[in-house]
């Protein structure tokens, strides 16, 4: 899971929680694609 929320202060408890449960947060649908495809590069097969 890939959880895209704008980086602005009203989010922050909302990015907070994701990524102390190991959910990356990318703050622009741009970097959540991003991270998407690093995913799928780094699958085992």
């Amino acid at each position: 899971m890939i959880a895209y929320v704008p980086n602005e202060e009203k989010y922050r408890i909302i990015i907070e929680g994701f990524e102390l449960n190991d959910i990356p947060v990318a703050s622009s649908v741009e970097g959540a694609v991003l991270m998407a495809k690093a995913l799928k590069r780094c699958r085992p097969c």
